[in-house]
C-alpha cells in the first residue's frame, strides 16, 4: 500500500509540474536515497559515490541553467 501511495502522488505531482521539474526529480532520487543511507543506515561513502553525487548535481545544474545562445534575426 505505500508504495502505490508513493508512486500515485509521484506521478499526480509529475503531471502537475511539467517536464524540467520532473527531469530535477528523476535526477534527485537516487542522491535522496544515498543520502538517507548515510544519514539513516550509517553507511559510507566511497570517493566513488561522491564522485558521482557531484556528477549528477553538476548535471542538474547544466540542465537548469539559462541558454546562452543570442537569437540573430
Amino acid at each position: 500500500m505505500p508504495t502505490a501511495v508513493a508512486y500515485t502522488s509521484y506521478f499526480t505531482g509529475l503531471h502537475l509540474a511539467g517536464a524540467a521539474a520532473g527531469i530535477v526529480a528523476v535526477l534527485l532520487e537516487p542522491l535522496t536515497a544515498t543520502l538517507l543511507a548515510v544519514l539513516l543506515a550509517h553507511d559510507h561513502l566511497s570517493g566513488t559515490r561522491i564522485l558521482g553525487a557531484v556528477l549528477v548535481l553538476v548535471s542538474i545544474g547544466v540542465q537548469q541553467a539559462p541558454s546562452r545562445t543570442t537569437s540573430r534575426p
